[in-house]
């Protein structure tokens, strides 16, 4: 592990690849914190797969069909071991990636139903599941579409975890009428509604936005990650996007594992560097996890650049 400029360096062989850990301002952090094994972020989605490169970060697996058991579920297509390489593989072992939080509880929850397709109420469920054992952060990087009650209560009931949600990948404004993508439009102060930037810092066309909607940015396009076989692939998306600025919260509860959901809001969006369309695309603008940390060792929104 080398350092230099007050960035860690790891080495982790894709790490040079990784574009959107610099972007996002990780490696700046890393000096102080690579994370805690004391913060858990929940990771629900289809399954996680147990690869080299996560192993040691995973807590036992529970599956939500609507009730939530211990069971370990073998990942479907991949998408909820890409999501949670992302945000927390293990840091400086030779093997793959750097995850944003090298060290972390990541709990797989599996939300499907006996077919195995993803199931709101399963959801629902693994949300409530999640807050019971006191996990601070869940990563949801799925959409749902049209009114979704059952979800919308688990969130508002569960106001102790941060939930951070993709914006979707269909090109659109959520904030013009006619347009749900659950749960990114709901209002709840514990939902971070994140879309997915390029490698040039632009917000991607395919990427939903609202400068009501949408909280964050963050990279998502052509991000490596691994799939259920641990071998790096290239993904894009704003479920992607989500792992990201999971990583973050955990990265910024690990150095204050004492501040609150609205500690975490405000750290994450008052940290934001601005883009171009800001207040049209989008609230605040593109993850910065270096500032969120000082808005929190500052105690106060008023390092930041709210």
């Amino acid at each position: 592990m080398g350092c230099g400029s007050g960035q860690v360096r790891p080495n982790d062989p894709a790490l040079v690849d990784q574009w959107g850990l610099a972007a996002a301002a990780v490696p700046s952090v890393w000096s102080r914190t690579t994370g805690s094994s004391d913060v858990t972020v929940a990771v629900i989605d289809g399954g996680v797969d147990a690869i080299p490169d996560l192993q040691a970060n995973l807590a036992p697996a529970v599956r939500c069909r609507p009730e939530c058991v211990p069971e370990a579920t073998p990942d479907p297509d991949g998408h909820g071991t890409s999501v949670a390489s992302v945000l927390g593989s293990v840091g400086d072992n030779r093997i793959g990636l750097a995850g944003v939080a090298w060290t972390v509880r990541i709990v797989p929850i599996a939300a499907t139903d006996d077919r195995g397709e993803l199931s709101p109420i399963a959801v629902a469920n693994g949300l409530r599941w999640a807050a019971g054992q006191g996990i601070r952060v869940a990563a949801l990087p799925l959409t749902l579409g049209g009114d979704q009650p059952e979800v919308e209560r688990a969130i508002v009931e569960s106001p102790d975890l941060l939930v951070v949600v993709p914006a979707g990948n269909d090109g659109l404004d959520l904030d013009a009428s006619g347009t749900s993508v659950q749960p990114c439009v709901q209002p709840a102060p514990n939902v971070v509604c994140v879309t997915a930037l390029r490698p040039d810092g632009t917000i991607d066309e395919r990427s939903n936005r609202g400068g009501a909607s949408v909280d964050l940015a963050a990279p998502g396009i052509d991000v490596p990650a691994a799939d259920r076989r641990g071998r790096i692939i290239r993904v894009s998306g704003t479920s992607f996007a989500v792992p990201m600025v999971a990583g973050a919260a955990a990265l910024l509860l690990s150095a204050h594992p004492d501040a609150t959901t609205q500690d975490l809001q405000d750290a994450l969006r008052c940290g934001a560097r601005p883009l171009p369309t800001t207040g049209a695309d989008i609230s605040t603008g593109a993850l910065d996890v270096d500032v969120s940390l000082r808005v929190l060792d500052d105690g106060s929104a008023t390092i930041g650049r709210c």
